[in-house]
């Protein structure tokens, strides 16, 4: 398992007896017939007793644990160099300590340079080749060409016989107008007998679900960010040890000098916190934003099905970057300190699970970053009910600012105030 439950699973409540019989009672009045045979009293007994339980089992709800992450990074980084203070910054512990970080901003540096490349792909080098964004081009295909959305980036109505990815669409497109270039006599029989098809998606449902697969798999990751802030919160702002010696009595010690030491969750001084806020916190919030925007731009403007699919289960791979680099780049020693890392639960509190609020966050952060793809690219049609590009303007460098890609609306790109594309039809201007 990736998390450390840092808060102990609760003990039957007292009145747990009494809802033992009632339970009982309950299975007896629904589960029998109210027979009193005597033979089979025992089997009763031991039905009612396993339906009991069972029935608690399912009726109490899950405890909502704060966890420390004991596979990740993250985890290394907030509890090593609390272990450092803790033993007053020995040479050993300063070293790991210092080596943690680093791998920790390794970690943020190769997160963060393959999202901008990805942001950079789909917001510079696309529009140098002349693609406009894909939006709801193509999309249902069921009603075309008889329906006002079926209208492509090209002016003419998409059917299945004429729908093609934008490269296949763009040589195509390239080769009519080279030899309407050439030709300039015949270019109206070239118009007529040469025709590019049009650039659309397969398929809009298939990108909405994978858009949710995605957020699916991205979702753990904001689940440890919530607890991770909440743990920092909860925390006593107190410089507590977090280790304690645990006499091994008339036992040899040997070379397992790890077993003869707790460590435990303590309290940890303000200024740690604030560290451990800014610094670590705020970049895993940060380059989890950028993941899930750029992941789900990514799947919008995927055209294919089969690709589709494809990349809504590898793109998570980015944000368990720093579980790779905890396994090979960290010593043993450091993995088995989070491993034995428990925690004081006296000033933690559980939240009761009623309702399945990982999929109720889920659905609703894919709606809010599939709706933020249509509004920061596209344009709403009534006419027809679907969304079409913006205008595409050539951007000003090839390079994407840091500033940019984590906060675009703040930082948007530059790009030259001439129309390197706009939507030919003009019966759905609005």
């Amino acid at each position: 398992m990736r998390n450390l439950h840092i808060t102990r699973h609760e003990s039957i409540p007292s009145e747990k007896s009494g809802d033992l019989g009632i339970i009982s009672q309950e299975y007896s009045s629904c589960c029998t017939d109210g027979t009193e045979d005597s033979e089979e009293d025992s089997v009763d007994a031991s039905q009612q007793k396993a339906a009991a339980f069972l029935i608690q089992h399912f009726r109490v709800h899950e405890a909502r644990h704060l966890n420390l992450e004991t596979e990740s990074l993250y985890g290394a980084v907030v509890l090593i160099p609390q272990l450092g203070r803790s033993c007053g910054w020995p040479r050993a512990l300063m070293f790991v300590s210092l080596q943690v970080y680093v791998l920790f901003i390794l970690n943020g540096f190769l997160q963060a340079v393959l999202l901008m490349e990805i942001s950079r792909e789909q917001n510079v080098l696309d529009v140098y080749a002349g693609q406009m964004w894909l939006c709801d081009f193509g999309a249902p295909l069921i009603d075309c060409p008889d329906d006002p959305s079926c209208t492509g980036p090209g002016g003419t109505q998409v059917d299945g016989r004429r729908l093609y990815d934008y490269r296949s669409w763009s040589t195509r497109t390239f080769f009519r107008d080279s030899l309407k270039k050439l030709f300039p006599d015949k270019a109206g029989e070239i118009e007529r007998d040469i025709d590019p098809g049009e650039y659309g998606a397969e398929s809009r449902l298939i990108r909405w679900i994978c858009c949710f697969i995605f957020m699916l798999s991205i979702s753990e990751e904001l689940i440890l960010i919530s607890k991770m802030c909440r743990l920092l919160y909860k925390l006593p702002s107190s410089a507590e040890s977090w280790i304690e010696f645990k006499d091994p009595g008339d036992e040899q010690v040997g070379d397992a000098w790890l077993e003869y030491v707790e460590v435990s969750v303590q309290g940890m001084p303000f200024r740690w916190k604030v560290i451990n806020c800014v610094l670590i916190l705020g970049i895993k919030v940060a380059l989890w934003s950028l993941t899930a925007r750029t992941g789900v731009t990514f799947l919008m403007e995927t055209q294919a099905i089969s690709d589709c699919i494809v990349n809504s289960v590898a793109l998570a791979f980015v944000l368990h970057m720093d579980e790779l680099i905890l396994s090979t780049l960290t010593s043993h020693r450091v993995t088995a300190a989070l491993s034995k890392c428990k925690v004081d639960n006296s000033w933690v509190g559980n939240i009761g699970m009623g309702i399945p609020l990982e999929l109720l966050a889920s659905l609703l952060l894919c709606s809010v970053f599939i709706g933020m793809y249509y509004h920061d690219n596209c344009i709403w049609s009534w006419e027809g009910w679907w969304f079409y590009s913006k205008p595409m303007h050539l951007p000003l460098s090839s390079n994407e600012p840091l500033a940019s890609a984590f906060f675009p609306w703040f930082f948007p790109l530059e790009g030259a105030p001439d129309e390197l594309w706009s939507m030919p039809s003009l019966w759905h201007a609005e």
